[in-house]
């Protein structure tokens, strides 16, 4: 028990390590290193080796959507076409995860499902859902009343919705769910949330905000863990978003 928790500690660092070596672009360093983990991965016991699995597919999709968003700046979209479609790139990362899972035959996540009746043993998640609506849709009512028209508002719902459908999804719904089973709840949580804003942040931001998607992914986390679902973390990651752009520290060329 000891040696499995001890393996699942070391690769969850190692894959911190993975996400900032390929997020910063250290690739020399992360392909050694990949190459490294490719030359343990008789030594771990099955559900580690599954993780294992899973931080090579996670990198390995993640090579082929830069691939496509090289492809795509030669197709002559529009910006905010191309920043959709990127988006929707992001299911590359997610079927190479559940291809690798499948091969394991179990289940591809726990929290890919309806959630639980209440959060915190207190507040309905149908109360939770609808409050978080409400007020969404009212600030984004406000804003683009003053700013905006119907056009920049269905532009953002499509941009945020998709981001946080599959950020949770890949984040949230599979690699908390297998880094839970080869560590614990709190540490799944805890590299998840960093692990997400490293990889979050790839494009230039500072280290302040990489700080505050952290604490965002904490969040998420918690949401996905009490609710066992990560349908309240897309909900509020979409409203997180939103606000971001409102508050002009998110730029989408809409």
């Amino acid at each position: 028990m000891k040696q499995m928790k001890y393996e699942g500690l070391f690769l969850c660092l190692l894959f911190i390590l993975f996400t900032y070596l390929f997020s910063r672009s250290y690739y020399m360093v992360f392909f050694l290193s990949l190459f490294i983990l490719l030359l343990l991965l008789g030594f771990f016991k099955e559900k580690n080796r599954l993780f294992s699995w899973l931080i090579i597919s996670f990198f390995s999709g993640h090579l082929i959507l830069f691939y496509f968003d090289i492809f795509l700046d030669g197709a002559h979209l529009t910006p905010y076409k191309q920043l959709i479609v990127s988006q929707l790139l992001l299911i590359i990362p997610i079927i190479t995860s559940y291809y690798v899972i499948m091969k394991f035959k179990i289940k591809i996540s726990h929290y890919i499902t309806v959630p639980s009746l209440s959060l915190f043993r207190a507040v309905p998640i149908k109360v939770f859902l609808l409050t978080l609506s409400i007020i969404g849709l009212g600030s984004l009512l406000v804003y683009f009343n003053r700013h905006g028209g119907t056009k920049t508002f269905f532009s953002l719902l499509l941009f945020s919705s998709t981001r946080a459908i599959f950020e949770e999804i890949i984040w949230r719904g599979i690699l908390l769910t297998h880094i839970i089973k080869i560590t614990n709840a709190r540490i799944g949580i805890l590299v998840t949330s960093i692990g997400f804003g490293i990889n979050t942040t790839m494009y230039g931001f500072s280290l302040h905000l990489t700080f505050v998607y952290i604490l965002m992914g904490l969040l998420f986390g918690l949401l996905t863990v009490k609710s066992n679902s990560i349908l309240p973390a897309i909900f509020v990651h979409a409203f997180v978003i939103i606000l971001l752009f409102i508050g002009g520290y998110l730029s989408i060329p809409i």
